[in-house]
């Protein structure tokens, strides 16, 4: 029986829960790419965006949905400290493909995206920050990792991840207000928020959390 109270085999389940969840809701993602090829504005997420779509959001909008899949499927693959382990040459090379992908065009064309946000104001300051944070937390974990400080790289490249993964939690959160009945114009900016805060905050906890066990007398 895993003893679930042992710091390791705690973030183990956590992770393997968290991988099952983000995988399925990734797949889900790509899954709806048959609106967006071509553009189908009657329906979900390009509802009613035909009339911005056209300028410079079209190319951003591209660049986003096809780059933050893949740099989704290629964190789970980084994150995982086996295959780390057992192909350190691998992670090198995918780390550095992630760090340009995130910098260059995860990060810009979700700042433009942004700047058309439905819901208003604060919905879109909060994919703005968002994306500003993957991009702050990316370069720091590239700064550790050329000092050769791995372990506070690991920690900052996490970061980077999960903020990335709010693309995924925003859907979640999406799902559970659109059953509340809430209109988007309530539930929308504070999902925007949420998304991206809400994992890093739990990995904050957990990080606090894990230290006070393993300092604690045994």
């Amino acid at each position: 029986m895993i003893n679930l109270y042992q710091p390791r085999n705690l973030g183990r389940v956590l992770k393997l829960l968290a991988s099952c969840i983000c995988l399925t809701v990734t797949v889900g993602i790509i899954r709806q790419y048959e609106y967006y090829f071509p553009p189908n504005f009657g329906t979900g997420f390009l509802l009613d965006r035909h009339l911005h779509f056209w300028n410079e959001y079209w190319l951003a909008f591209y660049i986003h949905i096809i780059a933050t899949p893949l740099a989704l499927l290629n964190g789970f693959y980084l994150t995982n400290d086996h295959l780390r382990s057992k192909s350190p040459g691998v992670h090198k090379a995918l780390g550095r493909v992630q760090a340009i992908v995130i910098i260059l065009l995860i990060g810009p064309s979700g700042l433009i995206m942004s700047l058309y946000a439905s819901s208003g104001f604060w919905a879109g300051a909060g994919f703005a920050c968002q994306a500003l944070a993957l991009m702050i937390f990316t370069v720091l974990g590239c700064v550790y990792a050329i000092r050769r400080q791995f372990a506070i790289h690991r920690l900052w490249m996490m970061r980077a991840f999960l903020t990335l993964c709010g693309a995924i939690v925003l859907r979640i959160l999406a799902a559970v207000y659109a059953q509340s009945g809430w209109p988007q114009e309530l539930y929308y900016p504070i999902t925007a928020w949420l998304c991206w805060l809400l994992p890093l905050a739990t990995y904050e906890a957990l990080l606090v959390f894990r230290s006070n066990l393993t300092l604690s007398p045994r």
